[in-house]
């Protein structure tokens, strides 16, 4: 993930939905994202998973 703020692109790869709270936390101490996780990185050691939600399948 790259912020768009540092270049990064406006592109579906590139998002990260968060809520209100858990995005002014990721930017007030520049957490890292780690693709592996994948998770945020914050300086006190926490890990914060990002949990990937997959489309509901279409119902016929």
């Amino acid at each position: 993930m790259i912020w768009l703020s540092r270049g990064g692109e406006d592109a579906l790869e590139n998002l990260v939905l968060l809520s209100p709270n858990h995005h002014r936390s990721v930017h007030a101490v520049d957490a890292a994202f780690d693709y592996r996780g994948p998770s945020f990185l914050f300086p006190n050691g926490v890990s914060e998973e990002v949990r990937i939600n997959r489309p509901l399948p279409a119902l016929l």
